[in-house]
């Protein structure tokens, strides 16, 4: 974290910094409230997911949603 992101929403924060260091990815910044209903949904299709998860509920409904 730096002073020029404080006050900035951590979603966007993290979309920018990607798109610094990789601007070939193809990235969507979802700030919105992740839980066992709408998980398995928000990840479906995606090659790759960052788990920026703030509490342990959502981390715990993450793992039925991930597959190898």
């Amino acid at each position: 974290c730096t002073e020029r992101v404080l006050g900035q929403r951590k979603v966007c924060v993290v979309r920018n910094a990607l798109a610094d260091i990789a601007s070939h990815v193809e990235t969507e910044a979802l700030g919105l409230v992740a839980d066992a209903g709408n998980l398995s949904d928000l990840v479906a299709g995606m090659d790759v997911a960052l788990d920026c998860l703030d509490n342990i509920s959502a981390k715990t409904a993450r793992e039925p949603s991930l597959s190898l």
